[in-house]
């Protein structure tokens, strides 16, 4: 069941990952055509930094193993 846990994280893990690389491109194409809207982004580094923490804390539980 662990196993089937961390399949299925790993599988959200990377859709995330698809989808903010196009959210990313997304907003550089906008911003090259002068359509992008500052004031209505969000702080991307900002909104994953909580991801970023439970990345680094299962990485280090990994070392501990």
């Amino acid at each position: 069941k662990l196993v089937d846990v961390q399949n299925e994280r790993d599988v959200y893990k990377e859709i995330n990952r698809i989808l903010l690389r196009e959210n990313l491109d997304l907003r550089d194409t906008l911003d090259e055509q002068g359509l992008l809207d500052v004031k209505n982004l969000q702080n991307l580094k900002e909104l994953f930094s909580a991801f970023g923490e439970i990345e680094s804390q299962a990485e280090e539980d990994d070392d501990n193993e």
